[in-house]
């Protein structure tokens, strides 16, 4: 049984993959995995989310444009790998796949073949929690990859274009997760003392089909 959790950070797909692996199933961070893979081609640390996020920084600073794209080519290099080795998993290995948020902008081959191989949860956001999301990520620069979606506007304040520009950039998200997700759990179910393990496991086909 494979379960690959789509989302935007910190939605709960780590939490939940956590949960997965404390009952036996195998645990692949691509996140985890992204980072490593950077720290070879770059020199830098990324032992922490805050060194990864201090070396990717905001949209609006002069080196982010060459850090994206290195990262979303090493997601894609990473995404590539993954697929391999699950094609190498006998039927019903117990295995969660705990994706990034930006996993999104890798090609759609990709996708096509995870859907194959996997069972892809996606796990909502609350978009209502949208301008709190961006002033967290104005006070913490989180790492987000805006693939062109950060546009300010003449004369608009750097606040008020990161609130109107992490919207849009939610409503593409939520949209390439609909397309690629096989279910959708909405923010408050997923979110709900009610929802279990169990829950996210019987998602699959006939309990143990892929």
């Amino acid at each position: 049984m494979i379960i690959t959790l789509i989302g935007m950070a910190s939605v709960g797909k780590s939490y939940w993959s956590a949960h997965l692996a404390a009952i036996g199933f195998e645990h692949i961070d691509l996140d985890a995995r992204i980072g490593q893979r950077l720290e070879q081609k770059t020199s830098h640390s990324f032992a922490t989310t805050a060194l990864m996020n201090e070396w990717l920084g905001f949209p609006d600073s002069p080196s982010f444009a060459a850090r994206e794209a290195l990262f979303v080519q090493t997601e894609a290099e990473i995404f590539k790998e993954t697929l391999l080795y699950l094609e190498k998993q006998p039927p019903n290995t117990p295995i969660v796949v705990d994706s990034g948020g930006s996993l999104v902008y890798s090609p759609l081959g990709y996708w096509q073949q995870l859907r194959q191989l996997t069972t892809i949860i996606y796990l909502k956001a609350d978009k209502t929690l949208a301008n709190q999301f961006a002033a967290t990520y104005l006070k913490e620069g989180r790492s987000i990859i805006w693939n062109g979606l950060y546009a300010p506007l003449p004369n608009e304040t750097r606040t008020a274009s990161y609130m109107r520009c992490y919207a849009n950039l939610l409503d593409f998200r939520t949209a390439e997760y609909e397309k690629h997700a096989e279910y959708s759990l909405e923010f408050q179910e997923h979110r709900s003392p009610e929802m279990s393990v169990a829950r996210l496991c019987s998602f699959m086909p006939y309990g143990m089909s892929k």
